[in-house]
């Protein structure tokens, strides 16, 4: 008896599961093709950093360069500080920037700095965005600043006269060390 109600059962469910197949199967051939575009958008404050430095600075120089933040937001408070390397002195206000910002709005820092050290730095720049309600979101950018005599350019392969290749395959190129 026991066997005969579990057989009729899964009759029963074969039969119910076949008649709404096709009628599910009809249904989503008649649904129009749909994308979802999902676009990656970084966690932070929406800013964006320009500047007008021309990527060289003579060691000793005093380099004048402005820093322009532009942002998406309605309203609200843009609080901005630079982080310096200890490389870099820099002449101006260093202390935190606060302001009201407005939609279209954007913020110049005027930044002059200097160096006693040949390389390249990276000037950073903290950027917080508080909305009215008080929720903050963060984003550091920087400005990498070239101080005296420019990175060799890397040779090119029509710059390698003197290649050698072995019996073996193996390509001997000419090469220089400069140990400092």
């Amino acid at each position: 008896m026991f066997i005969k109600t579990i057989g009729i059962t899964a009759a029963i469910i074969c039969v119910t599961g076949a008649a709404l197949l096709p009628a599910n199967k009809a249904s989503s051939e008649n649904k129009p093709f749909e994308t979802h575009e999902v676009s990656y958008i970084k966690p932070g404050a929406a800013v964006d950093l320009t500047h007008d430095y021309d990527g060289k600075t003579q060691k000793g120089e005093i380099e004048i360069l402005t820093l322009t933040l532009a942002h998406i937001y309605e309203e609200g408070y843009l609080t901005v500080r630079l982080l310096p390397p200890p490389e870099l002195q820099i002449h101006s206000d260093t202390n935190p920037h606060t302001l009201q910002i407005q939609a279209g709005s954007s913020f110049v820092l005027p930044v002059q700095l200097s160096s006693m050290a040949d390389g390249t730095y990276y000037l950073g720049l903290e950027t917080v965005y508080e909305s009215l309600e008080g929720q903050q979101s963060r984003r550091v950018l920087s400005v990498p600043i070239t101080v005296g005599v420019q990175p060799a350019e890397k040779s090119r392969a029509s710059d390698l006269k003197d290649i050698q290749v072995t019996s073996e395959g193996i390509i001997a190129l000419p090469a220089r060390e400069i140990i400092k």
